[in-house]
């Protein structure tokens, strides 16, 4: 087992360890020169993202989602959607789309992250002219400008998908 500190574990009875005893008991593994084995910190799981369309961009159905890493399901935290056209951010928030103009971004969902964030951004829709458009999904484990400062440190947000 590696501890969250990078320390190596295992367990296994004393005397098949080079004890005296039959106990089973954790054993942290030492480097021949008597130094403490480290495999490195474990780091924060990113997450996966993901997004696609069904049909012509004239009778759309564009679908994105997050699945939250086991580590961060049930904390406190935001999911992000957010639409990049051009110089245009705009994010979907509870009243639907709205440019960002600064400050805290909007989040989609706020509260205990779940297992999946699935998102339909829209369902048999006519979005021509919106070609080109990227969407872009992302979670961040706080409250507040603290989850969005979060995502961003941890890289936990990604483009997934193009509207064409």
């Amino acid at each position: 087992m590696i501890g969250t500190d990078g320390s190596v574990w295992i367990w296994g009875k004393g005397t098949n360890l080079g004890g005296t005893d039959k106990t089973t008991a954790p054993v942290r593994v030492m480097q021949a020169n008597g130094a403490a084995f480290d495999a490195g910190r474990v780091g924060d799981a990113a997450g996966t993202f993901s997004g696609g369309q069904t049909g012509p961009l004239s009778n759309v159905t564009v679908d994105v989602g997050a699945t939250v890493s086991t580590l961060h399901r049930g904390k406190t935290g935001r999911v992000y959607v957010a639409a990049l056209a051009g110089s245009t951010v705009l994010f979907l928030g509870p009243n639907g789309w709205a440019p960002y103009t600064g400050g805290a971004f909007p989040a989609y969902l706020s509260g205990a992250l779940p297992r999946t964030v699935p998102v339909r951004i829209a369902s048999g829709l006519n979005f021509s002219g919106l070609e080109g458009v990227q969407l872009v999904v992302g979670y961040g484990v706080g409250d507040d400008a603290t989850a969005a400062a979060e995502m961003v440190r941890a890289g936990r947000y990604q483009v997934v998908h193009t509207l064409n």
